[in-house]
């Protein structure tokens, strides 16, 4: 039984180490967008106030950037 559990923890890790270490190919998703600006970010209020970040430059403000595929993102919002 230990041995099956070293082998498996085995492979397992050389499972690991080829997935981490592969290289982009067509099969992967290309994250063209990562490293670049933002765009301008305007929106509405909730109190229907007019809302641009430009305008809050200077100041600390977060905004959170989601993908409508990821659903623990859709459950957060």
């Amino acid at each position: 039984v230990r041995s099956a559990a070293i082998a498996v923890g085995l492979v397992l890790a050389v499972l690991v180490g080829v997935m981490a270490t592969r290289d982009s190919g067509p099969d992967r998703v290309s994250a063209h967008l990562v490293g670049q600006p933002a765009p301008p970010l305007v929106g509405t209020t909730i109190d229907g106030e007019p809302w641009d970040l430009d305008a809050q430059r200077g100041r600390w403000v977060l905004v959170n950037f989601f993908s409508t595929t990821c659903v623990p993102c859709i459950v957060e919002h």
